[in-house]
């Protein structure tokens, strides 16, 4: 079949979709190609298993990274507002840490400790309020959602000056708190949403990959940047710039428009708040029990567990030297945090030609190999002595812990129902 002939049968059963009543979702993605065909997920079943047979041919040669960017704008611009906020909020992490180093004044043993309370405080709230957020994915609009939760937390990195002020580390644990909350009711919302952009197989891979990546590049700058400004212009310019980054980030997403609300498809609308999460924890584990995907999602609880112990270790290699200066090891965390990122990044652009969605041994295999890379970097970070080798350590260290991330997340959500996703999808690499 040519081109040609190919772009005239999707153009015939857009048209026939688009005749069906009531059918609105996703406005938003008329502008995307038809090469991509992100077709909204809640169409007529004939013309979807149509479009499902006619996207198979030639597929390899359409499927591209910058088609999906440029001829899907709502994903273009939800990829836009993760990057922004992702560095905001590294940005207001090394702050943080920072804070703690000047509010004790010493570079000792108490505030390692402290460190970690802070480490806790970023996690914690994302197992606690798991059944929460995922109601709040499947009750409402999942883009106008994140838009709230986006204002909200602008307003959490301000607050942080009031800790400066008061000279009080109970403040920055409670706002770490508060801001770890709301990116716990955030993080369902925008992994669900995505699918529902970009609803082919090949492309919701790279579409995955994509964001993986943005993760990885904004985690590497955010934190490299966030050392340095630190260093030269003090922590209350991160916090302030974090909290910018969240009202960019609303007004992107602000920018897709369309309407991305499956409420309808969970028959969920007669339940009170805690039926609804009552269901969803009841139906939710009789779905894992009976699949085959089960471990996967520890798959991804582990890889966010390392983040967050290497995280605090991260704060001693860079006060490894005692003659360093607090403007150096400021720097020197910066570092190694950009080696974590850098490591992300590279990960999954390596595994890439060797995995494929249509092969899902192959994302298993790589999600093996990157423990192995993962193992490899923590041994190599505990006895190395130079900080230079540190640093390398992290790299390899971060690209096992991304691949593990990315390839488990591909498999979850093409082998997930929607209803679903918000459940399995969401543990956040913070």
């Amino acid at each position: 079949m040519t081109a040609n002939i190919l772009h005239e049968k999707i153009d015939q059963l857009r048209k026939n979709d688009t005749s069906n009543e009531g059918e609105n979702n996703l406005l938003a993605s008329k502008e995307v190609s038809e090469s991509i065909s992100p077709h909204p997920p809640y169409k007529s079943q004939e013309n979807r298993n149509n479009l499902d047979m006619i996207k198979g041919i030639g597929n390899e040669a359409k499927s591209s990274y910058t088609r999906l960017l440029f001829d899907n704008r709502p994903f273009r611009l939800y990829l836009c507002s993760y990057l922004i906020t992702i560095t905001g909020e590294w940005l207001t992490y090394v702050a943080s840490i920072e804070l703690i180093e000047h509010l004790l004044a010493s570079k000792s043993e108490n505030s390692r400790r402290y460190i970690s309370f802070l480490v806790v405080c970023r996690l914690l709230p994302h197992f606690i309020l798991i059944p929460f957020s995922g109601t709040l994915a499947d009750a409402r609009d999942r883009r106008i959602s994140m838009i709230v939760l986006d204002l909200m937390a602008a307003i959490a990195p301000p607050l942080y000056l009031l800790a400066s002020y008061f000279k009080s580390i109970q403040i920055v644990f409670m706002v770490t708190l508060l801001q770890a909350g709301i990116a716990a009711m955030y993080e369902p919302c925008r992994t669900s949403i995505l699918p529902l952009m970009v609803t082919e197989d090949e492309y919701m891979k790279k579409a995955t990959t994509l964001t993986g990546l943005g993760w990885s590049a904004m985690t590497a700058i955010g934190s490299g940047m966030g050392g340095l400004l630190v260093a030269r212009v003090g922590v209350k310019a991160c916090f302030m710039l974090d909290s910018i980054s969240f009202l960019f980030s609303a007004l992107l997403l602000y920018c897709i428009g369309g309407n991305w609300d499956i409420s309808n498809e969970n028959n969920l609308q007669n339940l009170t708040i805690f039926g609804k999460i009552e269901d969803m924890a009841v139906n939710g584990m009789k779905y894992v029990m009976n699949s085959t995907f089960w471990p996967i999602i520890f798959i991804k609880f582990t890889t966010c567990l390392t983040f967050g112990g290497f995280d605090t270790l991260n704060v001693s290699f860079a006060e490894e030297n005692p003659g360093s200066t607090e403007t150096e090891q400021s720097q020197m965390l910066g570092a190694l945090f950009f080696g974590v990122g850098f490591g992300c990044l590279i990960g999954p652009l390596i595994a890439e030609p060797f995995t494929s969605i249509s092969k899902p041994n192959s994302l298993l295999n790589a999600c093996v190999l990157s423990f192995v890379l993962q193992a490899a970097g923590d041994f190599a970070m505990g006895y190395s002595t130079s900080f230079n080798a540190k640093v390398v350590a992290s790299v390899i260290r971060g690209s096992g812990s991304s691949i593990a991330w990315i390839d488990s997340q591909v498999l979850l959500q093409v082998r997930t129902f929607a209803i679903f996703r918000t459940r399995y999808l969401f543990p956040s690499r913070v």
